[in-house]
């Protein structure tokens, strides 16, 4: 879900944030009075010769650039989810060990006078990863989902039809008894789909029924095996004797001239998009 890659995207920038928040406490216990200064991640960067911890924000700004270029799903989407947990695992790595190395070195060349204590920043940054990393599970979740198989999406969208509408409305409501292709004579004068991608042994599939059924389910009335295709996928509706094509909120999405849609009305030659398979509504001739 989208809500989980802007919740990572914010994981990401709340690391980004807490790079410049004070980070650590350097106080001096030599005396009576116990001198306290706070220091940021980016003031140890820049004055204790440590350039390394520039590598906190280049980080955080790589895993939201990587979420942005992560689309639908496959393998390279896969790898994009897998590199920003690489992304997370080399930050606090690199907190952690940073600031013991800190800590180990004022010790020792102050002869313990110095310490220096995590503080405000350093916590900051643990738990915006914590955040981040609980949107991470959830977003990978969606990737595993299906039992079967990861999820791959191939398909190939083309340009949008001029004034296509994107998110039309669902069709009306189908009257009770409304049955078309009731007879074996009706069916010359019922729609059908050409395929014209995907691999099916069939050339032409008719829509001989209302709540024609698209999916990976074996009883869907078009069965289609790839996993990128949702078990309940998309259905052919008809009402008065228009037809619709309705996503059953599939993973995938359905395209119809290259546009995702919920619900659109169907028109003779409309370009259908279901996975990598792709096929094309006709309406025959005396169709009415």
């Amino acid at each position: 879900m989208d809500k989980w890659k802007w919740l990572l995207r914010i994981g990401s920038f709340l690391i980004l944030l807490g790079f410049f928040m004070p980070a650590v406490l350097v106080s001096c216990n030599a005396g009576f009075v116990e001198p306290v200064q706070s220091v940021s991640l980016a003031q140890m960067a820049e004055y204790l010769d440590t350039p390394f911890l520039y590598i906190l924000p280049i980080l955080s700004i790589v895993a939201i650039v990587l979420s942005f270029l992560q689309s639908g799903g496959g393998s390279q989407s896969l790898a994009m989810l897998w590199g920003q947990l690489a992304v997370l695992v080399i930050q606090i790595l690199t907190l952690v060990i940073q600031i013991f190395s800190l800590i180990s070195k004022v010790r020792s060349g102050t002869f313990n006078t110095v310490k220096v204590t995590p503080t405000i920043g350093t916590f900051f940054i643990i738990g915006s990863a914590a955040l981040y990393l609980v949107a991470w599970i959830n977003e990978k979740r969606n990737f595993t989902a299906s039992p079967e198989a990861p999820f791959v999406y191939n398909e190939t969208l083309v340009m949008e039809k001029e004034n296509q509408p994107i998110s039309p409305p669902p069709p009306p409501p189908f009257p009770p008894n409304y049955a078309p292709g009731g007879r074996a004579d009706n069916l010359r004068l019922q729609p059908y789909l050409v395929v014209l991608a995907g691999g099916l042994q069939q050339r032409k599939i008719q829509i001989d029924s209302d709540n024609f059924s698209v999916g990976r389910a074996t009883l869907s009335q078009i069965h289609l095996e790839d996993p990128s295709v949702s078990r309940n996928h998309a259905v052919f509706r008809v009402s008065q004797g228009v037809w619709f094509i309705q996503d059953q909120e599939s993973r995938g999405g359905t395209f119809v001239n290259g546009v995702r849609t919920d619900a659109i009305r169907l028109n003779d030659g409309d370009e259908i998009g279901i996975g990598p398979y792709k096929f094309q509504f006709r309406l025959p001739p005396n169709y009415s």
